[in-house]
């Protein structure tokens, strides 16, 4: 979900609301699911809320916009309910690729906020690859006073970058080592990072499997024991 700015309208004064300027307008946005197809599952559904001063807006006007141009909203602008919050779909029409769908509050304060949506080419999966790192990728631990490997990797689709791919990963000895998350997400760009392995003795091959793709690709940390 995203939160952003909101303008000042000392330069235009033509609504009572914004004189004085007591008001500020907010909004967020987000799409579930993160990411669509090009064709087939090429939907996402959006939803948000306005705020003025903090409070939910009624009958605020939202509009969008999608840039690239490489799908659309349906309806290009709707109107808040007594809560606040507005509904439309976004709809890939092209792609692959990454768009910028922008929810705007053509309001004094102009409130304004933008998410990422990627676009992937859903139709060939057997194209998917994955770049797996670990920093380090050797470590040693006693036992009791572990060292860790952080593990990041890219995921790409017919070479280009997968966002919005679920990565899950696994332990072929889970009682070697632990992995501080065993599912993350990539970013519009098909990076994961951050994900550690913690060892306790051992050694371990470490599983890392796209749902999305069914695609599986290993590599090994070497664990040796501190005497």
């Amino acid at each position: 979900m995203s939160s952003y700015r909101n303008r000042n309208c000392d330069y235009d004064c033509d609504c009572s609301r914004c004189c004085p300027q007591t008001t500020r307008t907010t909004i967020t946005l987000a799409a579930n699911p993160p990411t669509v197809c090009i064709e087939n599952n090429n939907t996402t559904f959006l939803s948000g809320q306005v705020l003025v001063n903090g409070q939910p807006a009624n009958r605020e006007i939202v509009e969008f916009s999608v840039n690239p141009n490489l799908g659309i909203v349906i309806p290009l602008a709707v109107i808040t309910t007594s809560s606040g919050n507005f509904t439309a779909v976004f709809i890939a029409t092209n792609g692959p690729g990454i768009v910028t769908l922008t929810a705007t509050v053509p309001d004094c304060d102009r409130a304004t906020t933008s998410i990422q949506i990627p676009i992937n080419n859903c139709q060939q999966p057997s194209n998917a690859t994955i770049i797996l790192n670990a920093n380090p990728n050797g470590i040693c631990s006693n036992g009791s006073v572990p060292s860790t490997s952080t593990i990041s990797g890219q995921v790409l689709v017919n070479g280009q970058p997968a966002g919005g791919v679920t990565v899950n990963f696994s332990l072929n000895n889970p009682s070697i080592g632990t992995l501080s998350t065993f599912t993350i997400t990539t970013d519009p760009s098909g990076n994961f990072f951050d994900v550690t392995f913690t060892p306790t003795k051992g050694s371990s091959n470490i599983s890392n499997i796209s749902n999305d793709f069914c695609f599986i690709f290993s590599f090994q940390i070497r664990i040796c024991s501190i005497k």
